[in-house]
């Protein structure tokens, strides 16, 4: 029987230093990128005169990169928030059942296997061995 996720933030301290983190590397990254674009413009290594004396062609040209690199922003932003949450929770969802299941097994005493959802992919082989190692012990008891 394959269970559907149910929440996007399962473990908000992990996915959130984790998010946070990935936010971090993105951000430094945004600016690193304008510092060398805004260092381009500038310095007239583009167009072989510094934009501030290509007069109002250049002052629009450099108004609409302005733009364009905010809405760049924008968008990275967004995307790394989006992929933050579905790496994080491909990872905090299966340990959060596996914890749950290890629970009910020590309160009810009932061994039943460990049944994997179809986007468990980089816990598999850990769940398969979890019911090998479950169904051992079933057999010793």
């Amino acid at each position: 029987m394959e269970q559907k996720r149910k929440k996007l933030i399962i473990d908000k301290k992990f996915q959130g230093s984790f998010i946070g983190i990935s936010l971090v590397f993105a951000i430094t990254a945004i600016i690193l990128n304008y510092l060398a674009m805004w260092f381009v413009f500038k310095s007239g290594v583009m167009f072989k005169t510094p934009l501030h004396q290509l007069t109002e062609a250049g002052d629009d040209i450099q108004w609409m990169l302005h733009i364009y690199f905010l809405i760049n922003i924008i968008m990275f932003i967004i995307f790394m928030l989006w992929a933050g949450i579905v790496m994080t929770n491909q990872v905090a969802g299966p340990l959060y059942r596996l914890k749950n299941h290890m629970s009910e097994i020590m309160e009810t005493s009932d061994i039943r296997p460990f049944v994997e959802r179809k986007g468990d992919l980089y816990f598999r082989p850990l769940l398969h061995t979890y019911n090998e190692f479950l169904e051992w012990i079933k057999n010793k008891s």
